[in-house]
């Protein structure tokens, strides 16, 4: 979970600073339009007209800009869920192999026993109930995962594709 949160904070930096630049060059292009409007404030209907479309053209690539710089970030608190979840799948992945070692040994140990050992035989029980729980994370994280692509329209190659 602090690894979601570590991906997620490094996320958010990175789309903060993108939206600052996008700010930086929307005001830019602002500024040039701006300009060749002034620029073009003679008689010449001609000359106007086209700073006038020059003006409206960088007004339009700004807005683009910044509404792509929207969907980024969107997009990319996704992908770092995803590849949170992901992570939590392969740590829940690894305490799940542990607990089934553990139980092969106390199967083990009650054999060896000629199934006298009654302690061991209930840790069977609470050994077997981990599992489960630990199934049922590792469920939950991947239906989150699902809905996620469905949501985003995602391909299985596109959800493998995302790193841990």
């Amino acid at each position: 979970m602090d690894n979601e949160k570590g991906n997620a904070g490094r996320a958010d930096d990175i789309i903060n600073f993108a939206k600052s630049k996008l700010k930086d060059i929307k005001e830019g292009i602002d500024n040039v339009a701006d300009k060749v409007k002034d620029a073009t404030t003679d008689e010449d209907s001609t000359v106007r007209k086209m700073g006038d479309s020059i003006g409206s053209v960088a007004r339009s690539a700004g807005t683009t800009i910044a509404n792509l710089a929207k969907k980024l970030g969107k997009e990319t608190g996704k992908l770092t869920r995803i590849a949170g979840l992901k992570a939590d799948i392969a740590s829940l992945s690894g305490q799940r192999k542990t607990k089934v070692v553990e139980l092969g040994e106390a199967f083990l140990n009650v054999y060896r026993s000629d199934f006298e050992d009654k302690e061991t035989s209930s840790k069977i029980v609470d050994i077997i109930t981990s599992i489960d729980e630990i199934d049922g994370k590792i469920s939950e994280k991947q239906d989150e995962i699902k809905r996620i692509q469905q949501e985003e329209n995602l391909t299985d190659e596109e959800i493998d594709e995302i790193k841990e």
